[in-house]
């Protein structure tokens, strides 16, 4: 009777971590707005190895004493805590830019911050294949009054606590409206923050907008998963490292794929010694 006492409370026991367990996990999972299912990554431009490095000498060095600088920004973040945590963990750093309604930005962003990583607010923008192709809730539209843009861009800023700068989701179409540029462009400043362009759109104005007003700005060289293979990251991490050496800097994109994660831990070992890894905010630069 006693081992059958001691059996039934061990059972309450576990049932009853068991449910503790299921509580805590579903306790961080954020409400999101009209129940939103995870959006796609991204629209990936045509071209996406730059032609200058087609004819680049694969053992170029770069010049002077100063070595050359990369940053890799991990985009999307706010949908899979498991991926997130196991890039955070590779030998960085890594800049972690966070979609605004993900279900798990605030439990990532203060991970994130509390491991010292850097995070930025990546913003939706309306791509040219709209409506077929939807950026995701409070996306920037070209079609929306200047106090809808404002609200929208407002609410996403204030969605994500603790950013230091913002890249666009998406965006191949609104990043081609200079006066709409300017105004999402002008409460960045306003902000102090800086402003990565995606650069989904070989129109963008985001560059000439940045100098006008004088926002610490860069633009993505390389999107490092444009396909899922393993093969392609590899190759798209070569190319950014040669676009390094050429330039003295590049920016490479990724996004919470396996594979990109399985790469970048066994390449990252690799990279440091061909360059210096860098958060993203070390690469943007005032200009104007």
């Amino acid at each position: 009777m006693k081992k059958y006492i001691l059996g039934l409370l061990g059972l309450v026991l576990i049932l009853g971590l068991g449910a503790y367990s299921l509580v805590s996990i579903n306790s961080v999972r954020e409400e999101t707005p009209h129940n939103l299912q995870r959006p796609i990554f991204e629209v990936y431009p045509d071209e996406v190895i730059p032609d200058e490095v087609v004819l680049l000498p694969p053992q170029i060095k770069p010049l002077g004493p100063k070595r050359a600088q990369i940053a890799i920004i991990i985009d999307d973040i706010g949908y899979d805590p498991a991926i997130t945590v196991k890039l955070l963990q590779l030998k960085g750093p890594l800049t972690f830019s966070i979609l605004p309604y993900a279900p798990y930005k605030t439990a990532l962003s203060k991970k994130l911050k509390a491991a010292g990583a850097e995070i930025m607010l990546h913003l939706p923008m309306e791509p040219t294949q709209y409506p077929r192709v939807n950026p995701g809730y409070g996306a920037l539209l070209t079609n929306m009054t200047q106090k809808q843009l404002m609200e929208n861009l407002l609410q996403n800023l204030n969605a994500i606590k603790g950013i230091q700068g913002v890249n666009n989701h998406m965006g191949s179409k609104l990043t081609q409206f200079p006066a709409l540029i300017y105004k999402i462009m002008a409460v960045i400043k306003e902000r102090k923050l800086f402003f990565i362009d995606s650069l989904t759109s070989v129109n963008s104005k985001c560059k000439l907008t940045a100098g006008l007003l004088k926002i610490p700005f860069a633009q993505r060289d390389v999107f490092l998963d444009y396909q899922q293979s393993a093969e392609v990251v590899r190759k798209q991490l070569r190319v950014l490292v040669r676009l390094a050496y050429l330039h003295g800097q590049a920016i490479g994109i990724g996004h919470p794929h396996d594979v990109t994660y399985e790469v970048l831990k066994a390449q990252l070992p690799q990279l440091h010694q061909k360059v210096e890894l860098v958060n993203a905010s070390q690469l943007v630069h005032t200009s104007g």
